[in-house]
């Protein structure tokens, strides 16, 4: 049985929404600096790469019209490398990544491309298009489907009797798992060989439009979020 394997990975440093480090970057720009990262640590032509998938829960406005194919483009592959954009929201990178998967498994690729990308500057802000966001044939049948992920948290919580300490242990096993040391006095995360330096056009003033352009540098205690990973037969 054929079995697939993460072979190189690369990822972007992460921001604050709305006033950090990547508030006017496009999406595309970040996924596809990601993805072209990812395609050289592995070591191999643009050419090779048989699919793009990327989760992306927002796809609206700069992360609209299909941002896995945008970032095909973005990322400088062949325009014979197709893309597909996926969202299962907070799980889609991991879906994508299991689709990526699975075409190496099961349907004979040989590489593929996997990944996430999430702007909530440009995309949560007044421009959200909200229009008939809601269906009354599915508030129907399911008054509940259009609750907010916070507050859906808190009912499992209480219908399962989560503490909020085994939240933060699990939270906690989470970050160690991904090479997080707590005990060390400022908390150091061994990301750094996987992030890939961008420079990025910061808004400071966003009422008088003011921008300016720096290299960016990662700190130990910024997680990266965006990523593209790479995933080959082996």
């Amino acid at each position: 049985m054929r079995e697939a394997v993460i072979v190189s990975t690369a990822r972007t440093p992460i921001g604050k929404a709305y006033r950090g480090a990547f508030n006017d970057t496009d999406p595309s720009e970040l996924s596809g600096h990601a993805v072209r990262e990812a395609v050289r640590r592995a070591g191999i032509d643009g050419a090779e790469v048989e699919d793009l998938i990327l989760g992306c829960a927002i796809q609206q406005g700069a992360q609209g019209y299909n941002i896995g194919r945008l970032t095909v483009a973005s990322a400088g592959l062949p325009e014979s490398v197709p893309g597909m954009t996926v969202d299962r929201k907070c799980g889609s990178g991991l879906m994508a990544l299991a689709i990526a998967a699975r075409q190496v498994v099961e349907d004979g690729m040989e590489a593929v491309v996997a990944g996430g990308v999430e702007s909530i500057s440009l995309t949560q802000n007044k421009h959200f298009n909200t229009f008939r966001a809601e269906s009354a044939a599915v508030l129907e049948r399911s008054p509940h489907m259009y609750m907010p992920m916070i507050e859906t948290a808190e009912v499992v919580a209480r219908r399962y009797r989560i503490s909020r300490e085994a939240q933060d242990g699990y939270a906690l096993q989470s970050q160690q798992r991904d090479g997080w040391q707590g005990d060390h006095p400022r908390g150091v995360h061994h990301c750094g060989q996987r992030l890939a330096a961008i420079r990025r056009r910061l808004r400071g003033r966003a009422a008088r439009g003011e921008t300016r352009r720096a290299p960016w540098a990662a700190t130990a205690r910024r997680f990266p979020r965006h990523g593209g990973r790479r995933v080959r037969a082996r």
